[in-house]
């Protein structure tokens, strides 16, 4: 990709004048791959998260009236999942950067060839992941502190989820595809569909007799597998319907490209995802039930970035776009734009979460010693989603205009220092409980935020390639 010199760079014409929130001249792009809107990119992605968050807490509520033990189990497991998958989804990681560029200097030759390589990466790096986790599922699952009935459902859960993640590594390469192109309302409905369609099963499964003919924990993985399958169809009808070239080749000369942009991308999600599970194993120390609790509080905390973090991403795509065409005055005031709508959005959601906090959380559990903890920890959140929200608004910008490297490295040393080693101190050493957990997560997040704010007004990315 031809840069600009620093000269070149420094004779952009620079537009003056006073801060504009909506700036016209952003909101819709145009370019030869079409346009890009700012609402019709955000809109889909802020109402899958709220679908999915909503589909997932009504799972979640129907398997409690049937048995909390099973909730537990699937709550352990999927953490380690989570945790893994990050390993299996390198080349699609890098995937959507990669092809947004491509898309944004018109380069038909990685246009048309990137995504093979990217779906073959993957597959080869699911199959591994599986095979190790099966063989230590033990031992992971032991982090977690489970024993007995819990610990007997989870090793069930965990393995036949293995199928689903092998499902899903191609899913998430058609999706990074469909971002690229500025597709995301397809990608939408794909994933809300697949949740009404996860929520409609579990209610089969609970409420009529075609629950009765396997264990409830069997149900639940093969409801995972269906909905997954379902959803990699439904991405491939689409990739075809809009004639978005997959390739044929497999090409060894674009991974190197796709690793790195890819791992470090990856490496991130996988360092604060294998964080959130060191943090549950140290909740799970005060009491193995405050797991369900935690996990409560972040599907109703959940509800609260979900806007913000719409915003986040659609910024994430157009940023990319611009950069791939030489347009780095749009992408700072763009910047700007959306790191302004970020942090009101989840302000103003975290303060109205707050307000009903006790309503939103008995939805879930009435237990009154848990009760009790809600209120510190509601008010900590408003902290934490301001500093969430500065995180999403420059970490995404700067993934996408390819400095990842730095993300990985400020991500890595804070959730390690900050989330797992604090969590541990305040909410076991000090004797905080949950409370400390919390305040962690706060040193986590702003310290993520202030140190990429820095980055993006140091100028540096302005000379990454991709």
């Amino acid at each position: 990709m031809t840069r600009l010199s620093d000269k070149s760079l420094a004779s952009l014409p620079r537009k003056k004048g006073k801060f504009k929130l909506f700036d016209k001249s952003l909101i819709t792009l145009q370019d030869r791959n079409g346009k890009l809107n700012l609402f019709a990119l955000m809109l889909p992605v802020f109402l899958q998260c709220i679908v999915n968050n909503m589909l997932g807490s009504i799972n979640t509520a129907i398997l409690s009236n049937y048995d909390s033990t099973i909730i537990t189990a699937m709550n352990a497991s999927n953490r380690i999942i989570t945790t893994t998958l990050y390993f299996c989804i390198l080349g699609s990681a890098g995937l959507s950067i990669i092809l947004a560029h491509a898309l944004g200097r018109d380069d038909k030759e990685v246009i048309n060839n990137i995504s093979m390589t990217a779906i073959v990466c993957n597959v080869v790096l699911g199959v591994v992941v599986c095979l190790i986790s099966l063989a230590l599922q033990e031992p992971l699952l032991s982090m977690m502190n489970l024993t007995g009935e819990i610990m007997a459902n989870a090793k069930i859960y965990f393995s036949l989820r293995q199928i689903a993640v092998l499902i899903s590594v191609v899913s998430s390469c058609f999706s990074a595809m469909l971002s690229a192109y500025g597709k995301v309302t397809s990608s939408v409905i794909i994933g809300i569909g697949t949740c009404v369609l996860s929520a409609l099963v579990m209610w089969a499964f609970v409420y009529t007799p075609l629950g009765s003919f396997l264990p409830m924990i069997y149900n639940c993985a093969i409801n995972s597998i269906f909905v997954t399958a379902v959803g990699l169809i439904a991405y491939g009808v689409v990739i075809f319907k809009n004639k978005i070239k997959i390739g044929r080749k497999f090409k060894f000369t674009y991974v190197k490209r796709l690793f790195r942009i890819g791992v470090p991308s990856s490496i991130t999600g996988l360092s604060y995802a294998m964080s959130t599970l060191l943090t549950t194993s140290i909740i799970s120390m005060l009491d193995v039930t405050y797991i369900n609790v935690k996990v409560y509080c972040d599907t109703i905390f959940g509800f609260v970035s979900y806007l913000g973090y719409s915003f986040a991403t659609a910024g994430g795509i157009k940023a990319g776009r611009l950069v791939g065409a030489g347009e780095y005055d749009k992408t700072k005031r763009l910047y700007r734009q959306n790191f302004t709508i970020v942090l009101m959005a989840n302000f103003t959601f975290a303060l109205i979460v707050f307000l009903f906090r006790e309503p939103l959380y008995m939805i879930f559990d009435r237990n009154p010693s848990h009760l009790a903890l809600i209120l510190p920890i509601f008010l900590l959140d408003i902290v934490v989603e301001l500093g969430r929200g500065t995180n999403h608004a420059n970490q995404f910008m700067l993934n996408s205009v390819g400095d990842v490297t730095y993300c990985t490295v400020v991500s890595i040393i804070s959730c390690w220092v900050n989330a797992v080693f604090l969590s541990y101190l305040f909410a076991i050493v000090c004797g905080w409980g949950l409370v400390g957990c919390w305040i962690a997560f706060i040193v986590d997040e702003w310290t993520r935020g202030i140190l990429y704010i820095i980055r993006w007004h140091s100028g540096k990315w302005e000379h990454k390639t991709v």
